[in-house]
This record gives structure tokens, sequence and C-alpha cells, in this order.
């Protein structure tokens, strides 16, 4: 009896093993999708982080805005240059040192009180500026010769941009100013630029003239000792003629 019962039990452990084995895997599988479960937010509580965080965001950009203030931008309201020449001009921006809230307007350019060949526009400063000068013509280049991102942060600060602007050919073109306030040291705009135009007259410039003179007067003469000589071969020609007819 004793051996048949034995080996009744050794028969039954690899099953009782088989068994053990099963729960615990299917205690495992369940507990690691129950803490899957917890970890993972739903649909609805993600979205209203991204809504709460654009929020934020903007309601930041409205506080920085607000803390804006009144400044002015200087500019040429014409430059000129002859062909192939730089003209260089500058724009310069200045915070008063009276603080004023800036209020969204539409500037009105006025004649500068300080220069009467520069117009002065109302901006809005306490940032960063971004500022460039563009020309949608191709025949005009314009080029930056200060860095176009300047601060413009305390009453009294004025930021001073240099630019040159080149034309091929004669003629009135239009150059345009285009300046952001960027949030911080960022890429967010803040406020922008109403926009200003300056124009470009591109002269016939003396030298340009005298280089199209001389090329004439160089035309003319190369023209005019084509024809003498053609007519002195006609004439040495017909002198020979003659002299053999003569001889005759």
């Amino acid at each position: 009896m004793t051996r048949v019962r034995s080996a009744d039990l050794s028969s039954r452990s690899p099953i009782r093993r088989l068994l053990h084995v099963a729960i615990a895997m299917a205690l495992l599988v369940g507990s690691a999708a129950c803490g899957a479960a917890d970890e993972a937010p739903s649909g609805s509580g993600a979205q209203a982080t991204l809504e709460a965080g654009q929020v934020q965001f903007r309601t930041k950009l409205d506080q920085d805005r607000s803390s804006l203030v009144k400044a002015e931008v200087d500019y040429p309201p014409q430059v000129e240059s002859g062909i192939g020449e730089a003209a260089t001009f500058n724009l310069s921006m200045v915070v008063p040192r009276q603080l004023a809230i800036a209020t969204p307007v539409r500037p009105t350019p006025s004649p500068s009180r300080t220069s009467p060949t520069l117009t002065s526009a109302p901006f809005f400063g306490g940032g960063i500026v971004d500022l460039n000068v563009i020309s949608g013509d191709s025949g005009v280049t314009v080029v930056a010769l200060s860095p176009e991102k300047q601060p413009l942060l305390d009453p009294g600060e004025r930021a001073t941009w240099s630019f040159s602007s080149t034309g091929t050919n004669p003629g009135d073109y239009r150059l345009a100013v285009q300046g952001t306030v960027l949030d911080q040291d960022s890429s967010t705009p803040l406020v922008q630029l109403e926009p200003i135009s300056i124009d470009f007259k591109v002269d016939d410039n003396l030298g340009h003239k005298a280089a199209k003179t001389g090329n004439l007067v160089v035309k003319v003469a190369l023209g005019i000792t084509a024809v003498l000589t053609l007519a002195g071969l006609l004439g040495l020609t017909w002198r020979r003629t003659r002299g053999r007819h003569t001889a005759k």
C-alpha cells in the first residue's frame, strides 16, 4: 500500500506545479493591467490639461501686452542714391521717460520735432524689438548693417537700426519697414508695427552718365574711323584705276 500511495502522489506533483504557475501568471497579468489603467490618463483629462495650458499662455501674453508702453519710431520718409550706389539710412525707436500705458491705435505719421528729414510714428515698446526693411522689387537690394533684434525696455532707452539700399536701374521704389515686439527673448510676437513705407529714388548718377557718354563717344569715334578708313581705301582704289587708264 505504501508504494502505491507514494506513486500516486508523485504523479500528481507535476499537475499541481502547473496549476501554481498558471495562477501566478494570472495574478501578475491582472496586477499589470490594473497599474496601467491607473497610470494612463483619460482622453478628457488630457484635453483639459491642454486647454488649461493654452489659457495660461494667452493670459501671460495679455499681461505682457498690457505692460507695453507708448514709444516712437523715427524713420526717413525718402532716401536717394545713384545707380549701383548704396544709400545708408537709420531707423530709431525711443521709450519716453514719462511712461504711458499703451493703447492700440493706428499710427499717424507726423513730421519729427528733432529733424526735418525724419518722420515719427507711434510704436509700442517694452520688449525685444525685431525690425527689418525689405523691398519687393528685384532691382533693389536692402542690407541690414546692425542687429535686427534689439532691446527697448527702460524709459529713455533708444535703439537704432542701420540699413543700406542699392538700385540697379533708375526709378522710384518703395521700401517696407517691418517691426515686431517679441515676448522677452523668444519668437512669440506681442504686437506688430503698423505698415511704414520709405520712398527710395534711384537717379541716373553722374558716374553712370559719364560711363554712358564715354561709351557713346567711343562708338562714334570708331564709326568715324571706319568711315574714314573706307573712304581712304575707295580713294586709293580710284586713283590707281585712274592712273592705269592714263598710262594706256
